[in-house]
């Protein structure tokens, strides 16, 4: 099994706090709410939100309905960063996927640091799943960022 990693920074104007609680902290609530059409539920199954907590989460992609079970590894508010893992439905050319978000304040907003851990199965080519979780970090981020910047009351 071999393992692909990615990082990716993205700066924002929106607070640390503020911007990790749209990404990490209450992603299972707001997420559902500002893209319908692509994610229909993101449901905790086990747990109370914090570190050991299972989620459950149905999307579509590409028309067809598809669902993966998430696990928080580490949920740490005070220097909002999480850890969590997406270990079943993640498809036949991977094991697990672990994302790791990190929010620093910077100047008068905050940057993320997004860090996703591809654990492929034995002899997989996951280059194009890469590619494609690459693109899909970088919609989440901007969703999140753009609902909190159009919706300034909300986590204040």
């Amino acid at each position: 099994m071999g393992v692909t990693t990615v990082t990716q920074e993205f700066t924002s104007s929106v607070s640390a706090s503020k911007l990790f609680k749209g990404l990490a902290v209450d992603s299972h609530n707001l997420l559902p709410q500002i893209a319908p059409d692509s994610l229909q539920s993101y449901d905790i199954v086990e747990g109370d939100g914090g570190a050991g907590t299972i989620k459950h989460l149905k999307f579509t992609v590409g028309g067809k309905e598809q669902s993966v079970k998430d696990r928080v590894d580490v949920l740490d508010t005070d220097n909002h960063y999480c850890k969590h893992t997406y270990f079943e439905g993640v498809g036949e050319k991977l094991e697990s996927v672990v994302y790791e978000v990190k929010v620093e304040a910077s100047g008068e907003g905050s940057v993320a640091k997004f860090t996703s851990h591809y654990h492929a199965k034995d002899g997989a080519d996951i280059d194009e799943l890469v590619k494609s979780g690459e693109k899909k970090t970088g919609g989440f981020f901007k969703l999140v960022e753009a609902h909190l910047l159009a919706n300034p009351s909300v986590y204040a």
